[in-house]
């Protein structure tokens, strides 16, 4: 810091802000994590960070590869203010690898950039993070209802809509052979199919979080006019881009490939929370299907717990997922005959997982917020949005 005190702000000093507002995430210091961002985001704008300048390729590339860090971090928390409005290029892979296996030649456009596609879902990704705050607001139910042309839903679901056309055609899950991608495979290029892996759980993420059903819920509240068509939409895109979270959750796990990001335990959070509700509030008749949903949540859990052991973060979604499972299976056993496809869930804690940049740690570790089977203050009638 006192280099900026004194105006010597080099590049290793933006660098260093990356790694420390990534570290205070981790530890659950969201505020200082994101004036850290807000920091770095500043200080590159003025600095030009976004020119190339005279110089050699590896100088470049550095300067590039520092501008994209913080616009990623930027764009993770949501809201922040991104470097420049003017980009440089997209960095380049730290090692293309030697064999992408496809099942159909793709047209050429280009190096197929990994960190390219991470870095233009997280532009939509932070338009759903702002989503899930507003959500969160007293103020959500006086806000325009999630079909109309104006309401956050929407604009942020027509950014989602649009990113497919943004996006290299040779990235598609359809122009790979994902059976012939081998453990060794990934581990060989990790540099690459960690960054790929992301971005596919990231982009289904989005859509998992525009139809959330508690996010939907708060919406709409009490409304009766609502529409069947839109209920049968959002139904039918959560249990699709489910399906596909949990697909490349068991596709890295048949792989034995371990990612290395926070971001994949977000993103395995949010499936989880989906299929919790879903699982208990199946009716009997339908035992198959809340199996599913269980196997689908243990698949998440399992995902997070295997990277307890390199993100603190991990640890503590972990054990909020597992207090909230707890108290949501009591009260749901709780419940009178006849109120099965509706539950009661804790609105705090599960926003509490949704917002990236939640207070885990005032919150995670706090075990006396709610006596075990009783219902918390902060509690939600959740109805099921429609039959499957």
């Amino acid at each position: 810091m006192q280099r900026v005190v004194n105006g010597r702000v080099e590049l290793s000093t933006l660098q260093t802000f990356c790694i420390l507002a990534l570290l205070d995430f981790d530890a659950g210091r969201q505020e200082r994590s994101r004036m850290l961002c807000s920091l770095a985001a500043s200080l590159a704008g003025s600095s030009k960070l976004h020119l190339d300048t005279p110089g050699p390729l590896w100088m470049r590339e550095e300067r590039r590869r520092c501008y994209w860090a913080i616009a990623l971090l930027s764009n993770l928390s949501g809201g922040i203010t991104s470097p420049s409005p003017v980009a440089p290029p997209f960095p380049r892979n730290p090692q293309d690898p030697a064999l992408i296996p496809q099942l159909r030649p793709s047209p050429s456009d280009g190096s197929f950039k990994a960190m390219e596609v991470v870095l233009k879902v997280s532009d939509v990704w932070s338009k759903a993070q702002t989503y899930v705050k507003a959500c969160a607001t007293p103020a959500a139910k006086k806000r325009p209802f999630p079909w109309e042309p104006d309401s956050n839903f929407c604009t942020t679901t027509t950014s989602f809509m649009g990113l497919g056309a943004r996006l290299p055609l040779s990235h598609r899950y359809r122009s790979m052979d994902i059976s012939q991608m081998t453990h060794e495979m990934l581990e060989t290029n990790r540099s690459f199919w960690g960054p790929w892996l992301m971005s596919r759980l990231m982009y289904h993420t989005i859509a998992c979080l525009l139809n959330h059903p508690l996010l939907l819920t708060l919406q709409i509240g009490d409304a009766h006019n609502v529409t069947e068509a839109f209920l049968h939409q959002t139904s039918h895109s959560i249990t699709n881009h489910v399906s596909w979270s949990i697909h490349f959750i068991q596709l890295m796990r048949s792989r034995d490939f371990v990612p290395s990001d926070p971001v994949v335990v977000y993103c395995a959070a949010v499936v989880a929370t989906i299929e919790l509700q879903r699982s208990l509030s199946r009716p009997k008749s339908s035992e198959a299907l809340r199996r599913k949903s269980q196997s689908n949540y243990d698949e998440c859990l399992g995902l997070i717990r295997t990277l307890q052991t390199k993100w603190s973060y991990a640890r503590r979604v972990a054990q909020l997922l597992d207090n909230l499972a707890a108290d949501m299976s009591s009260w749901a056993n709780s419940e009178p005959l006849g109120t099965e496809e509706s539950i009661t869930v804790d609105l705090t804690r599960i926003l509490d997982i949704l917002d990236f940049e939640m207070r885990f740690q005032e919150l995670a570790m706090d075990k006396s917020r709610v006596t075990r089977g009783s219902t918390p203050p902060s509690s939600i009638r959740l109805h099921k949005m429609t039959r499957e």
